[in-house]
């Protein structure tokens, strides 16, 4: 979907000339803000100034590639969505405003749907076409940092018409900009959103503590294999490493080779996946397909948690939570979270092209909450 992603976090060094130059542009403090080149930028404010001035019934050259229409957009539009809008791709945000809450923003995949899209949104503000386009003050930049889970990257425009205002970012594939995000700056709180159940309230308001301190023998680990992506987590101590292949249970299967990395006590386990090799890449895939992928990387690990309580004399059937599809690094990302008599677990993948790349933690008391979701957040592809 993009190159991004907010319910992770990650230390990047900056240095001190780049961070000086950021915050004189009004970057506010603790923002991940990656600045871009004046050809990339004025490239992009091109683009979008000729989509302002064209028509609400042609789709325009930055809106070529799959892209999210934020919470505040997506309310806006919602209440007169047609059935294509709402075909489109759910995409599940937990923000906290101040409490930790579950607002809903769309991603549209198809031609029909980015079409659909671009006339609800030319009919709902007709101002468009005479609006001002300029790059994201602080309070800006601030609004959008709050509603995502990955580094800021330029392009990061404003569309100003008067009245409203719109952020609109950009990601550039061999030099060419194409609209991946665009919302509209305005107040959460007004989405009426309720506050998550307790548990999960939990489980997102960790997402947000930053990487300031690690616990001892803590360290971040990167992977890197084949023509891969970096991987990168962590993870405590050295992490012992297995490999082997995996196979789906599809007509035909899909095979795929694996790597596992694994760390941890008698109360806690920390495991890493890198999946490469998959037979059929990810867009080839339907959502059953995809499902079965996943439930081949990481069903054996449940089944020997599963074997390892029988054992012990424990019978306990694994309780699934509900699927959650949201977005890591700025690609699409599944996550799911089970029980297992005192054991918990948790897990967050995705899949891209020939590759997935997925974490899995189990724990029981007396492991608190924070470690586990320190892991799993720290989770990120680069």
């Amino acid at each position: 979907m993009q190159s991004r992603a907010r319910i992770v976090f990650t230390l990047i060094i900056i240095n001190s000339t780049i961070a000086t130059s950021l915050h004189a542009q009004g970057v506010p403090p603790g923002v991940r803000y990656k600045p871009a080149s004046d050809a990339i930028n004025d490239a992009a404010t091109a683009l979008l100034r000729q989509a302002l001035d064209g028509s609400r019934d042609t789709v325009p050259d930055i809106l070529n590639d799959t892209f999210t229409c934020g919470p505040m957009l997506w309310g806006d539009l919602k209440p007169t969505a047609n059935a294509t809008l709402l075909q489109s791709k759910v995409v599940d945000l937990f923000l906290q405003i101040p409490e930790v809450v579950h607002l809903e923003a769309r991603g549209f995949v198809t031609t029909d749907q980015r079409r659909a899209f671009w006339s609800a949104y030319y009919s709902r503000y007709p101002d468009l076409k005479h609006a001002q386009i300029r790059k994201a003050a602080a309070g800006e930049i601030s609004y959008y940092w709050s509603t995502i889970s990955f580094d800021i990257e330029e392009p990061l425009l404003v569309i100003d018409s008067g009245s409203d205002r719109f952020v609109a970012n950009f990601l550039v594939k061999n030099g060419a900009p194409s609209l991946f995000w665009l919302d509209r700056i305005g107040d959460l709180r007004t989405l009426g959103a309720k506050p998550l159940p307790a548990r999960n309230a939990d489980t997102a308001a960790a997402e947000y503590v930053k990487e300031l301190n690690l616990p001892e023998g803590w360290r971040r680990h990167s992977f890197k294999y084949d023509d891969g992506l970096t991987l990168s987590v962590q993870v405590p101590g050295e992490p012992r490493e297995f490999s082997g292949t995996f196979k789906t249970n599809t007509t035909p299967p899909i095979t795929m080779d694996g790597r596992q990395l694994v760390s941890g006590s008698k109360d806690v386990v920390f495991i890493v996946f890198y999946i490469s090799h998959l037979s059929r890449a990810e867009e080839q895939l339907s959502d059953p397909e995809k499902t079965a992928v996943l439930g081949s990387i990481m069903g054996p690990q449940l089944n020997g948690m599963i074997a390892a309580l029988t054992k012990q004399g424990i019978r306990s059937e694994p309780k699934y939570g509900k699927p959650l599809s949201t977005t890591l690094s700025g690609f699409r990302a599944f996550e799911q979270e089970a029980s297992m008599g005192p054991w918990q677990a948790r897990a967050r993948a995705v899949l891209n092209g020939k590759y997935a790349y997925a974490v899995l933690v189990f724990w029981q008391a007396p492991t608190p909450e924070s470690m586990p979701a320190m892991f799993l957040n720290s989770f990120r592809i680069e």
